[in-house]
């Protein structure tokens, strides 16, 4: 069984990160690569306070608000509150990362 993440998000939190699967999931299709693993997240997302994600689920949601937050930031329009989700998805990503054999060995 997967190591799943639990987050927990309000609802500004959550309109966010659907927005961004969204703009993620628009991307993809323009570059004709399939949507179901963006899909799948946002349905996850959208009707929950709490999430539970395995680690590949929440990376995505971090390419999500990266994206997003770099569009924002091109477009000279605040991104402030991506950063606050954006970094909260990526410490909780961060605490369930596992050590590798190369790591071990360092």
């Amino acid at each position: 069984m997967k190591d799943k993440i639990k987050f927990y998000f309000d609802d500004e939190e959550r309109v966010l990160i659907v927005n961004s699967l969204t703009f993620l999931k628009q991307s993809l299709i323009n570059q004709n690569i399939s949507t179901d693993p963006v899909e799948e997240i946002i349905s996850k997302v959208s009707d929950k306070s709490k999430l539970e994600l395995d680690v590949m689920d929440s990376k995505i949601v971090i390419k999500a608000l990266y994206d997003m937050r770099g569009e924002l930031k091109k477009k000279n329009e605040s991104y402030y509150n991506i950063n606050d989700v954006l970094l909260k998805v990526i410490n909780e990503t961060d605490k369930k990362k596992t050590i590798s054999k190369e790591d071990i060995g360092r």
